[in-house]
């Protein structure tokens, strides 16, 4: 009896400690780096959970000659602990993008406080995003990461790695992908996609060069094609064929037509002729942009790493640049709409 009483009243106990720790606690929703006069300005942005918050969240600020000095001023000028485990994102400047995040990465994972998921961007504008002002409940680093989120699933042409991608790419020697976050128009915007090089930001990537390295990741959920009609793509799987002299890529699954001509009577045969036109279409863009990254001169879909899981004791710096890689569509449109439906349905009855 006397065990048990011990047992309940120091669960008890660890209870009220942990509430009183809480509340000298700063949530943390995101990390904003910049690098001015010599030396690296930090912004941390906390969310304000107080009933009568006029705003989702605040800034701390502090600067130093390292992350950890500018983090260790503001620890100093706070009154409570800022709290790093629900971090959203973290944004870099763009000249320090530019520089190399190296030394962040390796200050990032080695510090027990941050987790591994976060979301990480670059910014032309650091001002205007700690000029933003939230509104009750709401915080930047929440919103860029739920933005980013949905445009990856519902679109693909939009690419940022976590901290997670970032090391993984960066021990294999791959390249990988961040992207921009500006405030438009009071909104807070995601902009362009740009690879990073030896942990430096290169240059901005093509949107549909984008897409297919999400494909190739199986990020998102679906896309859309525009041309002479839209078309979602949906419940697709890309199938990679490796060979020791060739790479095949397949994207195989179903299209939605989103739009029709007024003249288009859209019968079996006329059904037929699109998913070819499209298979086609989709087959000349794949390919053509490979061939962007071929005279970029740099393998920003990491086809040497693909190779490599394959035949690993094969694989050269530049075995990319040696084989054919080939881009093939398979696509079935399998839904037709409001329209089609009117119609009778899609030629597979559905």
């Amino acid at each position: 009896m006397k065990k048990l009483l011990i047992i309940v009243l120091v669960l008890f106990c660890t209870g009220c400690y942990d509430y009183n720790e809480l509340n000298d606690l700063e949530i943390v929703s995101s990390l904003i780096v910049d690098y001015k006069e010599d030396k690296y300005v930090v912004n941390i942005e906390v969310l304000d959970t107080s009933e009568s918050a006029p705003a989702g969240s605040y800034f701390l600020s502090g600067e130093g000659f390292s992350l950890e000095e500018a983090l260790n001023n503001i620890y100093f000028d706070s009154a409570s602990t800022p709290f790093f485990s629900h971090m959203k994102t973290l944004i870099l400047s763009k000249n320090i993008a530019e520089d190399g995040i190296d030394k962040f990465l390796d200050f990032l994972l080695r510090n027990t406080q941050f987790r591994r998921d976060f979301y990480i961007f670059v910014t032309e504008d650091v001002d205007s995003i700690l000029d933003f002002e939230t509104e009750p409940k709401e915080s930047i680093g929440e919103m860029a990461r739920m933005n980013a989120k949905r445009n990856l699933e519902d679109n693909g042409r939009y690419l940022t790695s976590t901290l997670r991608d970032v090391a993984f790419n960066y021990l294999r020697d791959n390249y990988y992908m961040i992207g921009s976050v500006e405030v438009i128009d009071d909104k807070i915007t995601l902009e362009d996609t740009y690879l990073f090089i030896d942990n430096k930001m290169t240059f901005k990537v093509d949107k549909d060069a984008v897409l297919l390295e999400n494909l190739l990741m199986k990020n998102n959920n679906r896309f859309q094609t525009y041309g002479e009609y839209t078309y979602e793509i949906h419940e697709y799987k890309f199938e990679k064929e490796i060979k020791k002299d060739k790479i095949v890529f397949t994207l195989k699954g179903h299209a939605r037509l989103l739009d029709t001509k007024e003249n288009d009577s859209l019968d079996d045969v006329s059904l037929d002729k699109l998913e070819k036109e499209l298979n086609g279409d989709l087959e000349k863009t794949g390919q053509e942009i490979i061939d962007y990254g071929r005279r970029l001169d740099h393998d920003m879909f990491n086809f040497n790493y693909y190779y490599y899981l394959y035949f690993p004791k094969l694989v050269e710096s530049d075995t990319w640049k040696n084989i054919d890689i080939e881009f093939k569509a398979d696509l079935t449109i399998s839904e037709k709409g409001l329209l089609l439906n009117s119609l009778g349905g899609s030629k597979n009855g559905e």
